[in-house]
């Protein structure tokens, strides 16, 4: 199909265009890519959230800056370190938009900057359709990339300028990556560790010597968080900032965000059958890191490894940062593979578990796919543009 026929479809139409999009993204086309990012964007666009997503909270977050002056703001966020969705959300409402239209940027940038990392890592390599289409899902559903789809959260929004670091640091040997790496933790702390490491100048390590801190400090996996909570709470007063303290007690002393969600799950099988299948790409990892011994892994890849292993004793921590990891991880999987021209039987189990857990993250927003596409106001661009988020309507929508 002439892809002047395509835009103009996608004009009218923007949903119901993406099959023809995926055509022109199998086939490398940079149109694809554009319609690609502006489809995803459109979706959050209209996504009505659950009532305890971070998403929903971000609407009323809005609505209650819009009643605030910038000074009661800035006097709010005073001792918070992260407060650039924040002072977003404000930006926009001083210039007459609503979260809507913030959703939509946010998302249009992170999943652009996606794609154009992934097109400037296969452009030159003549790959077929076939190949191109394998390594854009894989890159696509890397475990915990469902939150680029689903919100705007400023964690996910941090969490794309420290995949853009990486890409310019370490990929393309250009300190503009350390930019990207400065700009994260301002809209989320927990990448200031990310920020930390980029930092250290990669000389300074030895491959191997990082591979044995590797392999010693997964003895983390085995010691239960309350092992830790009376030296964490003794040594909580080190910690002069206030709402840091909070912040650090919040998620290393309460139950965590995974266990809350195991004891209140319906379907408490399916529940540990879901949180185990997104860690299985850990266990492939360690494969790569230390069975394999790759020694083209670049040495921050191995700190970022190191620290993710530290965190594990707890689930919340770990979490976040596993999400983190296990993207630039890909990342680093497909540059060595364009790299090096090889498509390994470790890199198709890789992508088959991806897949996998993609597949089960999907589920868990199945009622809104289906809202959007059978609602009236996801048919044309002009319904999709007057589509209003009400957050008074979102209560018990999906208590399914």
């Amino acid at each position: 199909m002439p892809k002047i026929l395509t835009v103009i479809l996608f004009t009218i139409t923007p949903i119901f265009t993406f099959p023809l999009t995926l055509i022109e993204v199998v086939k490398g086309s940079k149109l694809g890519y554009i319609l690609f990012a502006l489809t995803l964007a459109i979706f959050t666009y209209i996504f009505i959230p659950f009532e305890s997503s971070d998403l929903y909270k971000y609407y009323n977050t809005f609505e209650y800056l819009k009643d605030s002056s910038l000074a009661d703001l800035k006097e709010t966020l005073a001792y918070r370190a992260d407060k650039g969705m924040y002072y977003l959300m404000k930006l926009f409402d001083l210039v007459g938009l609503n979260m809507q239209v913030l959703v939509f940027f946010v998302n249009l940038f992170n999943i652009s900057c996606l794609l154009y990392v992934f097109r400037k890592l296969s452009h030159k390599q003549y790959l077929s359709m076939k190949n191109h289409l394998f390594y854009f899902i894989l890159l696509l559903t890397s475990v915990g990339l469902i939150g680029w789809y689903v919100t705007a959260s400023r964690f996910f929004l941090s969490i794309t300028l420290v995949f853009m670091g990486y890409y310019f640091l370490i990929i393309k040997k250009k300190k503009i990556g350390l930019l990207f790496f400065f700009i994260a933790p301002i809209f989320h702390f927990s990448t200031i560790m990310y920020m930390l490491i980029a930092v250290i100048p990669s000389s300074y390590f030895n491959r191997k010597l990082l591979r044995l801190l590797f392999i010693i400090t997964l003895v983390f996996h085995l010691i239960p968080s309350n092992a830790l909570t009376v030296l964490i709470e003794s040594n909580l007063s080190l910690i002069s900032n206030e709402n840091y303290q909070r912040k650090t007690a919040g998620y290393t002393l309460n139950e965590d965000f995974n266990t809350q969600g195991l004891n209140n799950a319906k379907n408490v099988i399916l529940q540990y059958f879901f949180y185990f299948t997104k860690r299985i790409w850990f266990f492939l990892a360690i494969y790569y890191l230390i069975i394999k011994k790759n020694n083209n892994v670049p040495p921050i890849l191995f700190l970022f490894f190191i620290v993710l292993n530290i965190t594990a004793p707890f689930p919340t921590i770990f979490g976040r940062f596993a999400t983190i990891t296990s993207m630039i991880f890909t990342l680093h999987l497909i540059n060595e593979s364009f790299k090096y021209r090889i498509r390994t039987g470790f890199l198709v189990n890789y992508f088959i578990i991806s897949v996998f857990a993609f597949t089960l993250s999907v589920r868990s927003i199945r009622y809104q796919i289906f809202d959007i596409l059978t609602s009236r106001s996801s048919l044309t661009t002009f319904s999709i543009i007057n589509k209003k988020i009400d957050t008074d309507v979102i209560e018990n929508k999906w208590d399914k």
